[in-house]
């Protein structure tokens, strides 16, 4: 079946999202709500973003427009999941499965009020369940959207059969090149914000057949949307005149970019 391109995309955020700059952290994420709603994204799943506490992520997602989906994150007391495991979106006349899993070392080597009353699996047990689940409720097409880190999604990939898509996160990996691990895509694109993925499937009796794949560089040449820019400067305005003031200098460029060790975390 030739179905025509109507130009819709599956806009998928992989987490990190609400932390790292101070106005996200003073505001506890809630200044970037705005932004992010106005991004167009389908989902999202997390691992820093809960850095505030298990309750103040869940009320993001109450002012989100988009879901924050994880089939590994479970309440201490009851067992039932913290947030929704999946939804099905149509994209382009095809129906798409797509499965969240939260980075599983929030309960084990993060501060212990991220994960306050949560305990957090690796996903590998509970996703053959959930890929049966959306493909019974119609999915032609399954992705799964995880922050394990590329190492893990591969041995994810090669012990759970039935996957299409792996979109991941967690180790930061620039992959300019689509990978395939068995009959599984699996993508990665940086961090930061630096890089949009974009990945275009070509199906085939409703099976992903072939797929092109562009690591796209966030740069100055892309021009600015006026709406986003206001929404920008918004959030920035109340902390502008505190984050220009001057405390000191350095000749050394303080950033996060090593794996091990870097200039900001020594400082």
């Amino acid at each position: 079946n030739i179905r025509k391109d109507t130009g819709q995309v599956l806009f998928l955020d992989n987490g990190d999202t609400f932390h790292g700059t101070y106005e996200a952290v003073e505001s506890e994420g809630e200044s970037l709500v705005p932004i992010l709603n106005n991004l167009g994204l389908d989902a999202m799943t997390f691992h820093w973003d809960i850095g505030y506490g298990p309750d103040v992520l869940l009320k993001r997602q109450e002012e989100l427009n988009y879901p924050i989906l994880a089939i590994n994150a479970y309440d201490k007391d009851t067992h039932e999941l913290y947030t929704k495991p999946y939804i099905i979106k149509e994209i382009q006349g095809v129906k798409v499965g797509i499965i969240g899993i939260a980075s599983n070392i929030i309960d084990k080597t993060m501060p212990k009020k991220f994960s306050q009353g949560l305990y957090f699996t690796n996903g590998s047990d509970e996703l053959p369940k959930y890929l049966k689940e959306v493909r019974e409720n119609g999915a032609e097409v399954t992705v799964v959207l995880s922050h394990l880190g590329f190492p893990q999604d591969v041995k994810l990939i090669e012990e759970t059969p039935g996957i299409d898509v792996v979109v991941s996160s967690h180790t930061h990996n620039r992959l300019e090149h689509l990978q395939k691990v068995n009959d599984t895509f699996i993508m990665q694109s940086g961090s930061h914000g630096s890089f949009v993925g974009k990945l275009t499937l070509t199906l085939f009796g409703g099976k992903p057949v072939t797929a092109t794949h562009e690591l796209i560089d966030v740069e100055e040449s892309i021009a600015e949307d006026e709406t986003m820019k206001n929404l920008v400067h918004q959030a920035m305005e109340p902390h502008r005149d505190m984050l220009s003031k001057v405390i000191g200098k350095t000749d050394v460029v303080l950033h996060r970019g090593n794996a091990l060790e870097s200039p900001m975390d020594n400082l």
